[in-house]
């Protein structure tokens, strides 16, 4: 899309109260989104509960990210995309850029909210397999990418749960279990908090529930 149009969209998305989900991958890529998203809201500010988010969000420099949190954007990297891709990033990017690749670290320390993508059918649509990539880094060659980015299990998950529920406007309602909230959760085979993160794609789910109701179970 030419600069013109995105800015032409995001304005009227943003105007209307809508909630925006832009795809960028890159920084220049990015940073152009922001620059729409940052037109609009100077524009006509932010309704309550309107947040923006950014999928991908790939490749960012501290500027970008001291933006993004400025603006309360959210963004939504691929989950697993370190684990399942990493093999082949080296090649394409470099060693020092590949690690900079879905920086979930990066934006959690600037207190972002991040939320947990698999971006199906380009990567794994397993959350656990997800978890995983967040907290090793470690592509399937073995290779570690951008070490400094790993997450601990605990933020790992709250990025798959409170994380993207917050990104789809379902923040009061999702993401945690709490009185008050809707009873949608999953009972594993094992505690993925003191799970080897080297295994935690490994744990059985043994049944998933939705408003309280069993809707599958593992026989």
């Amino acid at each position: 899309m030419p600069d013109e149009e995105i800015a032409e969209v995001v304005h009227r998305v943003h105007a209307a109260g809508s909630r925006l989900a832009v795809h960028a991958n890159g920084d220049l890529a990015i940073s152009k989104v922001l620059d729409a998203m940052e037109a609009a809201v100077a524009a006509a500010p932010p309704r309550p509960g309107q947040t923006h988010r950014i999928e991908h969000c790939s490749v960012v420099d501290p500027g970008l990210v001291e933006r993004i949190r400025a603006l309360g954007v959210i963004p939504v990297p691929f989950g697993a995309f370190i684990s399942y891709h990493g093999r082949n990033l080296v090649g394409h990017y470099g060693r020092e850029r590949a690690a900079r690749i879905s920086p979930h670290r990066t934006f959690r320390d600037a207190g972002i909210t991040v939320a947990g993508s698999s971006d199906y059918p380009c990567g794994p649509l397993e959350p656990l397999y997800a978890l995983q990539s967040l907290t090793t880094r470690r592509a399937q060659d073995g290779t570690v990418l951008g070490e400094d980015e790993r997450l601990t299990p605990y933020e790992a998950l709250e990025v798959y749960t409170a994380g993207s529920a917050a990104a789809s406007g379902e923040q009061h309602d999702k993401g945690r279990v709490a009185i008050g909230r809707l009873a949608d959760f999953t009972v594993l085979g094992a505690d993925p908090l003191r799970a080897d993160p080297e295994e935690l794609a490994e744990i059985p789910v043994l049944s998933t529930w939705v408003g309280g109701r069993q809707v599958w179970h593992a026989g």
